[in-house]
Formats: structure tokens, sequence, C-alpha cells
């Protein structure tokens, strides 16, 4: 992968999960489907521009990092800020930390493992079985036509920011204004999806 595409979608990245934990800890915000580092980084560079064996290394990036709705980032952040109140035994909340990460992560990776092996992976449904098959399927995809994705929806992001740093620009300017910039991240998580209509009627009221 070219060191350029790296250093990008390193940034993207970080902006990612950033934004994601200020929200978290700022916000309130629980759940949120934000933008994925891999796509925007197709978009902005061209995937013409990538080599296929970079491609299959953005593939191997959607185990850690595709269909984001938190993150450890934002747990941790909480944890600090309880770690900043919490005067006695201080050693034994980060010992807490630390043993709930690793028996999340050996567990659940023990359990992954333990199950392909018994009914087989390609079984799993849900989101597991089509979610392997996508993955690879868009990676081939970009290989073997590198030119049908469509960069201008890159665009799309840029409005977003833009409307996003105009809202957040009016609330600071006006402390009554109606909207919220967090509402740009909320509205992607799916029990807002379902309520939108409902608060466009309470606002309206």
């Amino acid at each position: 992968m070219p060191l350029f595409v790296t250093l990008l979608f390193v940034t993207l990245l970080i902006v990612v999960w950033l934004g994601i934990t200020r929200f978290a800890i700022e916000g309130g915000l629980i759940s949120s489907r934000t933008i994925q580092a891999q796509f925007f980084t197709y978009r902005m560079v061209g995937v013409e521009t990538i080599p296929p064996a970079g491609l299959v290394g953005f593939g191997l990036t959607e185990t850690w990092h595709h269909d984001i709705k938190t993150i450890l980032l934002a747990d941790l952040a909480n944890a600090s800020y309880l770690f900043r109140d919490f005067r006695a035994e201080r050693r034994r909340l980060v010992f807490a930390v630390g043993l709930s990460i690793v028996l999340v992560v050996c567990g659940s990776a023990f359990y992954q493992i333990a199950s392909s092996y018994d009914t087989g992976a390609f079984n799993y449904g849900g989101i597991y079985g089509p979610y392997v098959n996508s993955t690879y399927d868009t990676i081939a995809t970009h290989i073997r036509d590198p030119y049908a994705i469509k960069r201008e929806r890159a665009l799309i992001g840029l409005a977003g920011m833009a409307t996003t740093a105009l809202v957040l620009f009016l609330r600071y300017l006006w402390a009554s204004f109606p909207l919220h910039p967090i509402g740009f991240a909320a509205v992607t998580a799916y029990p807002v999806n379902r309520i939108v209509f409902s608060f466009l009627i309470l606002l309206a009221r």
C-alpha cells in the first residue's frame, strides 16, 4: 500500500475514533454508525491508485474497523473520568478495566473460532456470513474494476462536515439555536431512525 494512502487512512481513522469518543463523552451518545475510513480513502484517492495488494490490506483492516457503533476508546475515556474521581485504590480500577478487555477479546475470539469449527463460519447467518462474503466481494470488485467507484460521493461527506460545522457555529453564537450538531451522529443509530418523524413533529410544536 502506498505510504501516502496509508497515512491518509490512519489520519481518517484517528478522526473517526476521536470524533466518536468526544460525542460519547461530551454528548452522551451511546450508538452511532459513522463513516468508514476505508471508503472515504477510496473516494479521496481513487481505487485505481491503490495496487491489488493494498486493496487486500484494506480488506484485512475491516476485521477491526468496519460497521462502527461504538469503540473501546470511548469506554476507556469514561473509565478515565472514574479514575480521576476514584480516590481510593486506583490500581484496582486499572486492573478491572484491563481484565475486562482481556476477557472480552479472548472470550469472543475463542467463541468465534470454536463455533466456526463446530458449525462452519459460513453457517452463522445474520450479519456474520454475509458480512464476510461482502468484504471479499467488495475488494474483488475494486481489483477487477477500480474505476467503478463513484468518487464524487465523497462530496456528500464533505457537505455533512460543512453542515455540522455551521450548526456548531450557530450553537456557539446563539445558545437557543434549536439544532445540535450531535444530531448528525445520533441520527445514524438504528433506534433514532425509527423516531425521526416524531422528533420533527415535536420540534415543529
